[in-house]
């Protein structure tokens, strides 16, 4: 389970059952998960708020992110000598009378992932817009190239 709530996040919580709601913002993020799925958060109190003291627990709720990025799905992307990949067509092609599909290793720096899908930064020179990713069998497709000899450990 991964984390995805960092700093600079808006949260919103209320004391001992007030229906009056606090805004916060969100300073450190802790690195564990605790064994019933909650972490520590701290955050600076927007306004004024008498009833809240330092070190106090309350029930958060965190305003997801809007930030938006490229991102595929999880599978889609391959570890190779500690780096990150992805396929992306490149054509059809016969060899020997035989069709096959030849795709390009497109070295990618991955981030965060959430809900199955992985944020990736892409070469700056890599339009993803116009081209086919593999999102399925990306594992067997590096297996293949390993075992063809296309790609040995540095």
């Amino acid at each position: 389970m991964q984390n995805t709530i960092s700093i600079g996040q808006f949260a919103h919580f209320s004391i001992n059952n007030d229906a009056h709601e606090h805004k916060a913002v969100i300073y450190q993020v802790g690195k564990s998960i605790n064994t019933d799925k909650t972490f520590k958060v701290y955050a600076t109190i927007k306004q004024p708020c008498p009833n809240v003291l330092p070190g106090m627990y309350v029930l958060a709720h965190i305003d997801k992110t809007n930030k938006k990025v490229t991102a595929l799905p999880a599978n889609a992307l391959v570890t190779f000598d500690n780096k990150y990949y992805i396929f992306a067509f490149e054509k059809d092609k016969k060899e020997g009378g035989k069709p096959f599909t030849e795709y390009r290793l497109i070295e990618v720096t991955k981030g965060d992932t959430n809900d199955g899908f992985a944020e990736i930064l892409l070469p700056a020179s890599f339009n993803i817009q116009n081209t086919k990713i593999v999102t399925k069998g990306a594992y067997k497709l590096l297996s293949a190239k390993k075992n063809a000899g296309e790609m040995t450990c540095g």
